[in-house]
Order: structure tokens, then sequence, then C-alpha cells
């Protein structure tokens, strides 16, 4: 296994038993706020006149992304596994995060080549596609209601299966399917490469871990895990959406922060 594969794979078993501890009794002040105030720090990357990703049209927009995940929630991250953590992910955490890190560097390099060609290719990727409210209503809506269908099954007392087994089906089936209704918009929109563009920023400002953990294979749009989701109109029927936004300890509530301002509950 690459050593970039180990560490991923590190992150996020780490991200598990982090989870874990927080609701430990043996953990009494590692309560979820104290994780929810490192989430709060990246509501800096909001902005109130533009579509979120209109943050990778330029040097600026690009070097806050960097300063707030590396610097802001980085290091609050790894202060609350001092914390909170076991010795295991005390002693990892460093390695892990570095490991993270790495992969966002050709982003925040200014003077770096993927930087550059990310700067020529994403206003179109944000004037055509992201920032368009069909597009949001088409691609994006769906994603946040499977992801909010999956977080509320989690945290449901009549669950069938692990908290972390409803997470990860819904959010890697909402990505996958995020992904194919995105990409092709892309291509026919914009440059031939601007695809393969957004797919390397979408890694490398999250690690690679949506490659490592949601596999094509498993998660597909036809495939039997995605499957036996409940249909898109089911899952907004069950779904609590005032709930869903009220989970500031989500990475995928985040990312829904980030892309759309379109109302879920919309068709």
């Amino acid at each position: 296994m690459k050593p970039t594969n180990v560490s991923l794979l590190l992150f996020i078993i780490v991200c598990v038993e982090y989870v874990r501890i927080c609701y430990a009794r043996h953990y009494p002040k590692c309560h979820l706020i104290e994780m929810e105030k490192c989430f709060d720090k990246l509501h800096q990357l909001k902005d109130s006149q533009h579509d979120p990703s209109f943050l990778l049209t330029s040097h600026d927009g690009l070097d806050k992304i960097c300063r707030v995940l590396k610097q802001d929630f980085t290091e609050c991250i790894l202060a609350y596994l001092k914390k909170c953590g076991t010795p295991l992910h005390k002693e990892l955490s460093k390695v892990i995060s570095d490991a993270i890190l790495e992969h966002m560097n050709k982003i925040c390099d200014s003077n770096s080549e993927f930087r550059n060609d990310l700067l020529e290719k994403s206003p179109c990727i944000h004037e055509k596609i992201l920032s368009q409210p069909d597009y949001q209503k088409e691609c994006n809506n769906p994603f946040f209601t499977t992801v909010a269908w999956g977080e509320m099954k989690a945290h449901s007392k009549q669950r069938e299966r692990s908290p972390i087994d409803y997470a990860v089906d819904a959010g890697c089936c909402a990505y996958r399917q995020w992904e194919l209704c995105t990409m092709p918009k892309i291509r026919e929109n914009c440059e031939i490469d601007s695809e393969d563009i957004l797919q390397n920023v979408i890694s490398k400002l999250l690690g690679g871990v949506t490659n490592f953990l949601c596999y094509q294979d498993i998660f597909n749009p036809e495939s039997e895990t995605c499957n036996s989701l409940p249909t898109f109109d089911e899952q907004i029927a069950q779904v609590n959406m005032t709930y869903a936004d009220e989970q500031k300890f989500s990475i995928f509530s985040v990312v829904k922060m980030f892309l759309t301002r379109v109302d879920v509950t919309k068709k």
C-alpha cells in the first residue's frame, strides 16, 4: 500500500475513533461542542456577496482557503486530538495532518503550475456551472438531501446499522451522484481539462479521502448499495431539514454551507 493510502487509512480510523471518544463517558470534557468550535472557523470562508466557488477564481480567494484550512481549522483539530485523543491519536495526528496538508500544497503554493492552471479554468467552472441556481437545484440539492438523510439515520435511535455505515453509504452515494451530474456539465461548457482540474481540487482539499473511501464500484449510482437507499422524494419526506441544517458537527453540513444557497426542500 502506498504511503499516501496508509495515511488516509489512518485518517479515517482517527475520524471514527474521535467520534467514539466524544461520546464516551470517560471523556466528559471532550464534548462535541469543542469540535463545533473547529468547524465554526470555516465560516470565515462564507461570502454573502458571491457563491462560495468564487474563492477558486483568484489568488486572494485561494490564499484565504489555504489559510483557513491549513492554519485555523487544522490547528484546532490537532489541539482537540491532543486534548481528547488516545495515545495512538496523539502519536498519529501530526503524521496524518502532514499527509493531508501535503495534498494542498499544489493549491496553496502561489507559484505552482497546478494553481495557475486552476486559476485559468476556474472562472468558467464558477460562472457557467457552480454558481448557477439551476445547477445547484439539479446537482447539489439531491447531494445534500441524501447526506442529510444519512445524518438523520445515523442519529436515529431506531437505526438498524451503525451510525458510520449510514453516514458513509449516504455520503458516498450522494458524492458519486453529484459527480455524475456535475462533470458532464463542465465538459460541455468549459475547456476539456476543466473536469480534471475540479476533480483534483476536490481531492486535494479533502486529502484524497473521497477517492479512498468512496470506491466507484461500490458507490456508483447504479450499485446495490446506492439503490438500497430511499428515492430522492422519500428522502425529502423523511428528513427534517431544520435538524440537518443545525448539525454543525458534520463535514457534509460544512460542505453544504460552501456549495449552495438553494433551499434543498424546493424542487
